[in-house]
Protein backbone atom coordinates (compact mmCIF):
# COMPACT_ATOMS: atom_id res chain seq x y z
CA UNK A 1 0.00 0.00 0.00
CA UNK A 2 1.04 3.57 -0.71
CA UNK A 3 1.12 5.81 2.01
CA UNK A 4 -0.75 8.73 1.79
CA UNK A 5 1.35 11.43 1.36
CA UNK A 6 1.97 14.35 4.35
CA UNK A 7 -0.33 17.10 4.54
CA UNK A 8 1.96 20.29 3.53
CA UNK A 9 1.98 22.70 6.14
CA UNK A 10 0.86 26.33 6.04
CA UNK A 11 3.83 28.09 5.80
CA UNK A 12 3.38 32.47 7.37
CA UNK A 13 4.78 35.63 8.53
CA UNK A 14 3.09 37.49 10.78
CA UNK A 15 3.53 40.54 12.64
CA UNK A 16 1.93 40.04 16.31
CA UNK A 17 0.54 43.21 17.63
CA UNK A 18 3.67 45.51 16.18
CA UNK A 19 5.75 43.08 17.74
CA UNK A 20 8.96 41.60 15.90
CA UNK A 21 7.88 39.41 13.28
CA UNK A 22 7.84 35.31 13.13
CA UNK A 23 8.05 32.79 10.84
CA UNK A 24 5.43 29.80 11.79
CA UNK A 25 4.27 26.97 9.78
CA UNK A 26 0.48 25.35 10.52
CA UNK A 27 -1.03 22.02 9.77
CA UNK A 28 -4.73 21.79 9.67
CA UNK A 29 -6.74 20.32 12.79
CA UNK A 30 -10.21 19.99 11.85
CA UNK A 31 -11.62 23.71 11.47
CA UNK A 32 -8.35 25.36 13.06
CA UNK A 33 -4.64 25.21 12.36
CA UNK A 34 -1.74 24.37 14.94
CA UNK A 35 1.81 25.66 14.77
CA UNK A 36 4.37 23.08 14.41
CA UNK A 37 7.07 25.75 14.23
CA UNK A 38 7.72 29.22 15.34
CA UNK A 39 11.04 31.36 14.83
CA UNK A 40 11.94 35.24 15.05
CA UNK A 41 12.09 36.70 11.66
CA UNK A 42 13.90 39.77 11.27
CA UNK A 43 13.63 40.02 7.35
CA UNK A 44 14.25 43.09 5.82
CA UNK A 45 10.63 44.29 5.33
CA UNK A 46 8.40 44.16 1.79
CA UNK A 47 8.52 47.23 -0.63
CA UNK A 48 5.61 48.94 -2.27
CA UNK A 49 2.33 47.30 -2.53
CA UNK A 50 3.19 44.12 -0.44
CA UNK A 51 4.94 46.38 2.48
CA UNK A 52 3.57 46.61 5.97
CA UNK A 53 0.93 49.04 6.61
CA UNK A 54 3.37 51.36 9.38
CA UNK A 55 4.78 55.06 9.61
CA UNK A 56 7.83 56.36 11.00
CA UNK A 57 7.27 59.23 13.66
CA UNK A 58 10.61 60.73 13.99
CA UNK A 59 11.47 61.43 17.67
CA UNK A 60 12.68 64.41 18.21
CA UNK A 61 12.73 66.03 14.65
CA UNK A 62 15.64 65.55 13.75
CA UNK A 63 15.44 61.95 13.02
CA UNK A 64 17.84 60.49 15.34
CA UNK A 65 15.36 58.26 17.22
CA UNK A 66 12.10 57.27 15.04
CA UNK A 67 9.09 55.08 16.45
CA UNK A 68 7.87 52.55 13.68
CA UNK A 69 4.13 52.79 14.24
CA UNK A 70 1.97 49.73 12.33
CA UNK A 71 -1.43 50.16 11.00
CA UNK A 72 -3.47 48.83 14.23
CA UNK A 73 -1.49 51.53 16.43
CA UNK A 74 -2.90 54.75 17.77
CA UNK A 75 0.30 57.57 18.07
CA UNK A 76 0.04 61.41 18.06
CA UNK A 77 2.82 62.54 16.26
CA UNK A 78 1.92 66.01 17.65
CA UNK A 79 2.03 64.68 21.48
CA UNK A 80 4.73 63.23 21.19
CA UNK A 81 7.01 65.30 19.46
CA UNK A 82 9.25 66.84 22.13
CA UNK A 83 8.80 63.84 24.60
CA UNK A 84 12.53 63.15 24.79
CA UNK A 85 12.98 66.21 26.10
CA UNK A 86 11.32 65.98 29.22
CA UNK A 87 12.60 64.09 32.90
CA UNK A 88 13.56 60.66 32.19
CA UNK A 89 12.02 58.04 34.51
CA UNK A 90 13.99 54.72 35.13
CA UNK A 91 12.71 51.57 36.57
CA UNK A 92 14.74 48.41 37.12
CA UNK A 93 12.97 45.38 37.34
CA UNK A 94 15.45 42.77 39.00
CA UNK A 95 14.79 40.11 35.85
CA UNK A 96 18.27 38.69 34.42
CA UNK A 97 18.68 37.45 31.65
CA UNK A 98 22.43 35.55 31.45
CA UNK A 99 24.37 35.08 27.94
CA UNK A 100 22.61 32.91 25.39
CA UNK A 101 18.96 34.07 26.89
CA UNK A 102 17.13 35.54 24.10
CA UNK A 103 14.70 38.31 24.73
CA UNK A 104 11.77 37.41 22.66
CA UNK A 105 9.47 36.14 24.80
CA UNK A 106 9.44 38.77 27.13
CA UNK A 107 9.03 40.91 24.63
CA UNK A 108 6.40 38.88 23.04
CA UNK A 109 4.55 38.77 26.43
CA UNK A 110 4.95 42.57 26.14
CA UNK A 111 3.29 43.05 23.06
CA UNK A 112 0.14 41.04 23.97
CA UNK A 113 -0.27 42.49 27.87
CA UNK A 114 0.31 45.96 26.80
CA UNK A 115 -2.75 48.11 25.72
CA UNK A 116 -0.76 49.81 23.05
CA UNK A 117 1.32 47.00 22.60
CA UNK A 118 4.89 47.53 21.56
CA UNK A 119 6.60 49.79 18.63
CA UNK A 120 10.10 49.24 17.32
CA UNK A 121 12.18 52.44 18.20
CA UNK A 122 15.15 52.52 15.98
CA UNK A 123 17.52 55.05 17.60
CA UNK A 124 21.13 56.36 15.68
CA UNK A 125 24.37 56.23 16.94
CA UNK A 126 24.45 60.16 17.87
CA UNK A 127 21.32 59.60 19.84
CA UNK A 128 22.93 57.71 22.23
CA UNK A 129 26.37 59.46 22.55
CA UNK A 130 24.42 62.80 23.10
CA UNK A 131 22.32 61.18 26.14
CA UNK A 132 18.59 61.05 24.42
CA UNK A 133 18.49 57.97 24.58
CA UNK A 134 19.55 54.56 26.67
CA UNK A 135 18.02 51.55 24.51
CA UNK A 136 18.27 48.06 25.06
CA UNK A 137 19.93 47.28 22.28
CA UNK A 138 22.36 48.72 19.49
CA UNK A 139 19.79 49.20 17.18
CA UNK A 140 17.25 50.83 19.78
CA UNK A 141 14.98 49.11 21.78
CA UNK A 142 10.90 48.19 21.65
CA UNK A 143 8.73 50.68 23.31
CA UNK A 144 5.26 51.63 23.98
CA UNK A 145 2.95 54.68 24.15
CA UNK A 146 0.23 56.27 25.90
CA UNK A 147 -0.92 59.18 24.74
CA UNK A 148 1.84 62.15 25.48
CA UNK A 149 3.72 59.36 27.60
CA UNK A 150 6.60 56.94 25.82
CA UNK A 151 8.66 54.15 27.64
CA UNK A 152 11.21 51.70 26.44
CA UNK A 153 13.13 48.87 27.33
CA UNK A 154 16.50 49.25 28.38
CA UNK A 155 19.35 47.34 30.25
CA UNK A 156 22.71 47.33 32.52
CA UNK A 157 25.25 45.10 33.90
CA UNK A 158 24.54 43.87 37.41
CA UNK A 159 26.99 40.93 38.51
CA UNK A 160 27.76 39.66 35.62
CA UNK A 161 24.25 39.27 33.69
CA UNK A 162 22.04 41.86 32.30
CA UNK A 163 19.38 43.63 34.44
CA UNK A 164 16.28 44.57 32.26
CA UNK A 165 14.68 48.26 33.38
CA UNK A 166 12.25 50.65 31.90
CA UNK A 167 13.05 54.78 31.01
CA UNK A 168 9.97 56.60 30.47
CA UNK A 169 8.78 60.23 29.48
CA UNK A 170 6.25 62.18 28.93
CA UNK A 171 3.85 63.85 31.94
CA UNK A 172 3.26 60.77 33.22
CA UNK A 173 6.24 58.21 32.10
CA UNK A 174 7.17 57.66 35.35
CA UNK A 175 3.71 55.99 35.95
CA UNK A 176 4.32 54.41 32.24
CA UNK A 177 7.30 53.10 32.78
CA UNK A 178 6.18 51.64 36.17
CA UNK A 179 3.30 49.37 34.53
CA UNK A 180 5.92 48.16 31.75
CA UNK A 181 7.99 47.01 34.27
CA UNK A 182 5.46 45.29 36.57
CA UNK A 183 4.47 43.33 33.70
CA UNK A 184 8.26 42.07 32.95
CA UNK A 185 8.06 40.88 35.83
CA UNK A 186 4.70 39.22 35.51
CA UNK A 187 6.29 37.46 32.67
CA UNK A 188 9.21 36.65 34.74
CA UNK A 189 7.82 34.77 37.57
CA UNK A 190 4.36 33.17 36.09
CA UNK A 191 5.14 32.81 32.59
CA UNK A 192 8.95 32.42 31.76
CA UNK A 193 8.89 28.94 32.19
CA UNK A 194 6.20 28.24 30.34
CA UNK A 195 6.30 26.97 26.56
CA UNK A 196 4.21 29.42 24.07
CA UNK A 197 1.76 28.15 21.33
CA UNK A 198 0.55 29.33 18.43
CA UNK A 199 -3.02 28.57 16.79
CA UNK A 200 -5.38 30.05 14.23
CA UNK A 201 -9.06 29.23 15.56
CA UNK A 202 -12.39 29.64 13.61
CA UNK A 203 -13.74 29.76 17.04
CA UNK A 204 -11.07 30.95 19.43
CA UNK A 205 -13.34 31.57 22.50
CA UNK A 206 -12.36 34.61 24.82
CA UNK A 207 -9.48 35.63 25.79
CA UNK A 208 -7.87 35.01 29.86
CA UNK A 209 -4.60 37.27 29.89
CA UNK A 210 -3.94 36.48 33.69
CA UNK A 211 -3.89 32.99 32.51
CA UNK A 212 -1.29 33.74 29.56
CA UNK A 213 -4.51 33.29 26.84
CA UNK A 214 -4.37 36.13 24.32
CA UNK A 215 -6.84 36.31 21.06
CA UNK A 216 -6.04 38.52 18.19
CA UNK A 217 -8.95 38.49 16.15
CA UNK A 218 -8.68 38.29 12.27
CA UNK A 219 -11.31 38.18 9.56
CA UNK A 220 -10.86 34.57 8.92
CA UNK A 221 -9.12 32.68 11.40
CA UNK A 222 -8.21 34.58 14.83
CA UNK A 223 -4.51 34.28 16.36
CA UNK A 224 -4.58 32.17 19.83
CA UNK A 225 -0.89 32.89 21.65
CA UNK A 226 -1.43 30.79 24.71
CA UNK A 227 1.20 30.54 27.09
CA UNK A 228 0.96 26.80 28.43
Amino acid sequence: MVPLPLPLPLRLRLRLRGAAARSFAFVRDGDNWTCTSSILSTFMPLRASMDDARRQVPLPADGDVVLQVNKDQVVDTDELSDVLASPRAEVWTDVRFGPGQTFEWMELWLAMSLSGSILRMNTQPSAHQSGVVAPMFGWGAYATVTGPDLAYLTKRVVDGIWEVGVIGHGPDGNSLAHLVAEQVRVWDENFRAREVDFALCAAAGPADPAAGRFVLPRSDHSIVVTWQ
